[in-house]
Order: C-alpha cells, then structure tokens, then sequence
C-alpha cells in the first residue's frame, strides 16, 4: 500500500512557509483544539459564549483520541505501519517514525519514480548531482594523492585508502623532465589543492550507478517501502497518549502490558524467562526516560545514530530546520554495586571514557553544528519495592511523577580559537 505525502511545498517564501506551518501545525497525534472564548463584549451574549463551549467539549471532551495501528515485527524489534493514513498522521503530527529505506519521510517511492521519469528525459534528478558532485571530487582527492605520491612526501597506500588504482609510474618516485606539473620538492613544498587537478578529472568520465538492473520492479514500488516506529516510538505513542495499537503477526492487540514487556526484554540478547529484564538499569528504559523527558519539554526527539548519538533534538521538526542538540544517554548508578549483577551487556556510554572518546564525538557534531548534551540518567538503588513497580506500566508511571528517576543534562562545546576570538 503506498504511503500518502503531505502536500507538496515549494519555495521558500511566505506562502511556502504557511503552508507548511499548517500541515505540521499539531505536535502530537492526539485533539489538540483550544477552546476559543475571549472577553465578552456588547456584541457576544450569554448564549454564543454557552454555544462556543458545549462545541469545544462536543469536540475535545466527548470524542476519544484516534487510534493508529501498528504490527510488532520480533526481527528488527520495530513496529511496522501498512496503512498510509495512519502513517502520514504520525509523520505530520509529532515526526514519529520513519520510512524504512528513506532517512526520514517515506519519500522512497516518490524519489524513484522521479529518478524514471528524469531519465526517460535525459536529465538528473538532485540527488543524482549530488552523487556525481562526491564522485567527482573523491577522483581529484585520488589525483591530489597520486601527486604527493610522486612527489615523494606520500605513501602510496594513500591512493589506495582513497579507492584508486595504483599505476606504474607512481611508484617511480618523483617526477621527470619537464611535465605541467607543479614544482615540489621532498619534505619541502606542498602539492596544490584540488582546484588543480579539476581538469584532469573533468577529462574522465564520471560513471553514475542510475540503472534499472539492480533496481525492484518498478512497475510496482509501493509495497517496497515500510513505515517504522521504534519501540521507545511504539511505547510513547500506545502507552502514554493511548493513541497506537500494537497487533502480533496473528493480527491480535498486543496488551500494553505485554508491550510492555516485549520492550523490556528487547535489551536482552538471550530473551529468557529466567532473566531478569524489569530493572531500573534497562537500557531500553533508560533511552525512554530521556525520550520522554525531552518530548514533555516541547522537543521533537529523532534517533542520532548517524551522528553517533543516541538522540537528535529539534525545535519545530525536520523539515524546519536542522537538528540543534545532539544527545548521549549516559546512566549513572545511585548505588554502584548494582552495576555489578546486571544482566544486561555494559550500557554504550556507560564506564569510564577518555577524553579521546569525547573529543571524537563533539568534533563529528561540531562539524555538523550541533551542541553536544550528556544527559545523565540517575539510576535509583535496586530494591524489591521499585522493581515491582516497574513491572506495569501504571507503575512506571508513578516512578516517573515521584522522581526517581532524574535527568540532568550538561552540555560540552568545542573551543574553537580561531572562531571565538575576544
């Protein structure tokens, strides 16, 4: 079943911009209409203000919340949406969820009907530019390489490392006679930069993999790509707003508390009966407990794993802007002896880590522009009480609103001397 698109917006300009304030005007996928009664004047009477009330409470408080369905899939521990409207609703109200060969709208279809019809024009599409653009400039970093090779202040490895061929001549040594090549000497001068070289890739052929061979049928692309939720996504949406509904592959409703519970154990690599999952340290509940805390805080939550992160924070969405905040989830026992006895492997961010290790992941997203926040997630000590509480749901929330679980986040910036000049 092809999944519907919201409607197509163009531009950058202000009709551009209202339109798409409107189309993700709601931030979550839930009623969301205020009530509109102002001051009364000499023109509205005890009557309009009572008509205008009974409509907002016809419309909020007596009409239940809609409800969205999805279908757990035990491989990927994902659920999976089928239905289009179902699908976009959560796209448009909140950005939950993603298209499964898409970065984030299921625009998969869409973008390959368009790379058909641009070729049966003889033309490229975008992302085809794109591609040949990162082509073209990996073949000057290929060339630039083969220079210093030549010039004897490289390894030839490093024509390799970059993907090219090594040739006869480039394990000669330095250059001879006089080619139109630049002057450089051993250990001395530089080889010049890739503007340089342009010509000699422009001579090539750049060769773009845009066939049908390895492409499905395209005769039908709809059912090729999914909609996909999480299951921190999943847990949010079913067990907080109450408006998802999870089934098996049998099409039964999964419980919320079978859901629950599925969630949990899909922190285990062995899933067992005898191993205990309802923990207060559970890596799935830990990454839920800041997804919740930061969409409680107004924020649209998206996974940072490209960036090597845990989470990606969002003003307004992503087709506003640009992530602001990257987010690492870093747990923090109360009681460090009960690291100790846990049954799960060692938490991603857990331990100690060297400066290294930070100054790797704030230099991949200062590069990107993005603030780098460690959000500690303060475990409570292991007790029989809080560990029966945390086998419901119910009970995971009255851990929530007691606040034994606390989330403080500090945020690292790079120096930057150059750019933070007095």
């Amino acid at each position: 079943m092809e999944l519907a698109r919201p409607p197509e917006i163009r531009g950058a300009g202000k009709k551009a911009t209202q339109a798409k304030r409107k189309a993700f005007a709601n931030p979550l996928p839930v009623g969301t209409t205020p009530i509109q009664i102002g001051t009364q004047d000499a023109s509205r009477t005890w009557w309009d203000w009572f008509n205008e009330s009974t409509k907002w409470m016809a419309e909020n408080l007596f009409t239940s919340a809609p409800v969205y369905h999805g279908w757990y899939d035990p491989l990927t521990k994902s659920v999976w949406m089928y239905d289009k409207g179902d699908a976009m609703k959560l796209w448009t109200h909140g950005f939950f969820g993603k298209g499964s060969l898409s970065r984030s709208e299921p625009t998969w279809s869409a973008r390959k009907v368009a790379e058909r019809e641009a070729r049966e024009r003889g033309v490229l599409t975008a992302e085809q530019m794109t591609q040949k653009r990162r082509e073209e400039r990996r073949l000057l970093k290929i060339e630039r390489a083969r220079a210093a090779v030549r010039a004897g202040i490289q390894l030839p490895d490093g024509i390799t490392a970059l993907g090219g061929e090594l040739r006869e001549d480039d394990v000669q040594g330095p250059w001879q006679g006089d080619e139109d090549m630049p002057v450089v000497e051993a250990g001395v001068s530089r080889v010049k930069g890739l503007k340089y070289f342009s010509g000699d890739v422009q001579k090539a052929q750049v060769d773009l993999d845009i066939e049908d061979e390895g492409d499905p049928d395209m005769s039908d692309l709809s059912n090729v790509e999914h909609f996909q939720l999480t299951l921190v996504e999943a847990f949010f949406l079913a067990g907080m707003l109450g408006c998802l509904q999870v089934h098996d592959n049998k099409n039964a409703v999964i419980p919320l508390v079978t859901l629950y519970q599925l969630c949990m154990d899909s922190a285990l690599h062995i899933s067992s009966p005898s191993v205990p999952s309802i923990r207060p340290d559970n890596p799935f509940l830990l990454s839920y407990i800041v997804y919740h805390h930061f969409r409680s805080l107004g924020w649209v939550v998206k996974n940072g794993t490209k960036f090597c992160v845990d989470y990606l924070l969002y003003k307004r969405g992503p087709v506003f802007s640009h992530a602001e905040f990257a987010v690492l989830v870093i747990p923090e026992y109360e009681y460090e002896p009960d690291a100790e006895d846990t049954p799960f492997v060692q938490h991603h961010n857990g331990g100690e880590k060297s400066w290294i290790w930070f100054s790797m992941v704030n230099r991949v997203n200062t590069q990107v522009q993005k603030t780098l926040v460690l959000a500690h997630v303060k475990i409570p000590r292991m007790t029989a009480q809080i560990t029966n509480e945390l086998t419901t749901p119910d009970g995971l929330v009255k851990v929530l609103r007691r606040g034994a679980f606390r989330v403080k986040e500090i945020t690292i910036r790079r120096w930057v001397p150059a750019r933070m000049k007095p």
